[in-house]
């Protein structure tokens, strides 16, 4: 499977969007509990809604580009005004 370039691609960046949404995490949190003086708990609740928002979009994401098929959404998302990448 990874012989194939597009899945190689994607497979790349899915993981490097996943590091990415993890190093947010984690700094986020070292800064809340070290810099703020939050304990666990308060930092954890204060996260939630990053951890909501990250599986909303992923959800949104999935329904977004489901029918689109093979490319078909790639091209257009980056010739079109933001907002617009959906449709």
């Amino acid at each position: 499977m990874f012989r194939r370039p597009a899945f190689s691609t994607s497979v790349g960046c899915i993981v490097l969007a996943m590091l990415a949404l993890v190093g947010l995490e984690l700094i986020a949190a070292q800064y809340l509990q070290l810099v703020l003086g939050l304990s666990p708990l308060e930092t954890g609740l204060r996260l939630l809604p990053l951890t909501f928002a990250a599986m909303a979009a992923g959800l949104a994401g999935r329904g977004c580009c489901g029918g689109s098929g093979r490319g078909g959404w790639c091209a257009p998302a980056s010739a079109s005004p933001p907002g617009r990448w959906c449709c």
